[in-house]
């Protein structure tokens, strides 16, 4: 993933604040997010990623990840708003 594929992934995350998206990682784990909140420590090139926080929902796990790990941004029902262009996923 590129930085610019990093940065989109975060604002169009943030743009879905309260409507769930399914967010695929590059080591295949499949996370239901709600909400995120993002940062970048120093000399970093992509943003870390904490999820379902703002609002905590029982049925919605807390997670935490890179930008640089998603490889598939989704709605429920399945269509694909954003794929990295290096969508490989490891299993």
């Amino acid at each position: 993933m590129t930085p610019r594929e990093g940065e989109y992934a975060v604002k169009l995350l943030l743009s879905r604040n309260g409507t769930e998206s399914v967010v695929t990682l590059s080591n295949g784990a499949v996370l239901r997010v709600l909400n995120i909140v993002p940062g970048r420590d120093a000399g970093e090139q992509f943003d870390h990623i904490s999820t379902n926080i703002a609002v905590p929902f029982e049925d919605h796990e807390s997670d935490f990840f890179y930008a640089s790990e998603v490889r598939e941004i989704s709605t429920e029902d399945g269509t694909v708003l954003f794929r990295s262009t290096t969508a490989e996923i490891s299993n």
